[in-house]
């Protein structure tokens, strides 16, 4: 097998566990032991499900189940071969039901499937810039960022809610490391893990029903588009149930971000988008819930958003620049 993929594979594997380790337990124990997080239940002698440290150890079995999304990049580097798709790919078994891996495998999303399907394949693909982990996160950043500031200003653009805790020793920073680390990794995990276990069945079928492989990825996304990402809205909405009670507006807005989040990765390959949206609604929901001038707020994260488009022009102009050397 090719040594390149492997590598590629293992990559997306190590970076999906080092952002698992760092969100879902490194930064969360930060912020409960350093930031007086988990004060309240250390005082009391009770862990309550309404504190912080109540919260997080219901957290834990997303997170578990968060983790265990590793199987299906594992699970493809050990049947898929090398250019091909699960969807397309010959002589399926059951095992291809584990196969559909987009944590961050922009080959196998649905525009980079489109630009080869119009001959836009190698350097000329209009994906290939996607396939760089620092130029996605940090864009991923600005639109999702840049999203998050019109939210504070517009708060009817909020789509998911966050824990809430009444506690008087909390610190601000503890609340805020809560309510939007915590949840956006652990929920986005585990609903990816049931995304990509409904897609590895729609990959099965078509591989193994379909001959023609433009015919299989096609109605492979399809599926997606139509009926898994509107399944994942219902998922989401359902599971965010006990904390939206009865507003029909909020469940409503909840679907919407599961079928469009679906919808993201599907065209993408990357988990990124759909979690960074998660992260930055719930940080600007808190910010806006601890900061009582909305104008302080605003004028901070323009600064920083300002600084991070600034810093990213220029690395890959400096990027654009040795790559223009060495063909010279």
């Amino acid at each position: 097998m090719d040594k390149v993929y492997i590598r590629n594979e293992l990559k997306e594997v190590f970076l999906y566990v080092f952002l698992f380790v760092t969100f879902s337990l490194i930064v969360p124990l930060v912020a409960g032991f350093s930031f007086s997080g988990f004060s309240e239940s250390f005082s009391e002698g009770l862990i309550h499900i309404s504190d912080y440290l109540g919260t997080f150890l219901v957290y834990i079995f997303l997170m578990i189940a968060s983790l265990f999304l590793i199987i299906y990049p594992l699970a493809s580097l050990l049947v898929i071969n090398k250019g091909e798709h699960p969807a397309t790919q010959k002589n399926p078994t059951w095992f291809r039901i584990f196969t559909v891996s987009l944590i961050f495998n922009p080959e196998d999303s649905a525009l980079w499937n489109l630009s080869e399907a119009m001959g836009l394949k190698g350097e000329k693909n209009f994906m290939r810039w996607s396939k760089n982990f620092f130029r996605v996160f940090i864009i991923a950043t600005l639109i999702f960022g840049g999203l998050g500031i019109l939210q504070v200003s517009n708060p009817a653009l909020n789509v998911v809610g966050v824990p809430t805790q009444q506690l008087q020793q909390i610190t601000v920073g503890s609340d805020i490391v809560f309510g939007s680390v915590v949840p956006a990794f652990s929920e986005n995990g585990t609903f990816m893990f049931i995304m990509f276990f409904l897609l590895g069945i729609v990959a099965y079928f078509t591989s193994k029903f379909i001959k023609n492989k433009k015919l299989a990825l096609a109605i492979f996304f399809l599926v997606g588009f139509t009926l898994i990402a509107p399944l994942m809205g219902v998922f989401w909405s359902s599971f965010h149930n006990i904390v939206y009670g009865n507003s029909d507006a909020s469940l409503q807005a909840a679907f919407f971000f599961g079928m469009v989040g679906t919808w993201m990765t599907l065209l993408t390959g990357i988990f990124i988008y759909w979690l960074l949206w998660h992260f930055f609604n719930n940080l600007f929901i808190k910010l806006l819930s601890a900061i009582a001038v909305t104008e302080d707020i605003i004028f901070i994260a323009l600064i920083t958003w300002v600084s991070l488009l600034l810093f990213w022009l220029s690395v890959e102009y400096l990027a654009w620049r040795i790559r223009r050397g060495k063909t010279e």
